[in-house]
């Protein structure tokens, strides 16, 4: 196994694993001094705010897999 396979996908701690998220899914991610906003025009339309960055993008990548479930 590779060295990169065994490590573990943490995009709530790690800020590289968590832009990597938001690129894929075509997030707009918007940062202000008290909170980050996150965007997704996909099928479902998502907003939400946060104030911890990564937190928010996980966020909306939950609410992208949770509108994808509820459409099938």
């Amino acid at each position: 196994m590779d060295a990169d396979q065994s490590q573990v996908w943490q995009p709530l701690v790690d800020d590289g694993e968590a832009m990597r998220l938001a690129h894929t899914l075509e997030l707009t991610v918007s940062f202000g001094e008290d909170f980050t906003g996150v965007y997704w025009k996909g099928p479902v339309l998502i907003g939400l705010s946060e104030l911890c960055p990564r937190r928010a993008i996980v966020r909306a990548a939950a609410e992208i897999g949770k509108a994808m479930q509820e459409k099938h």
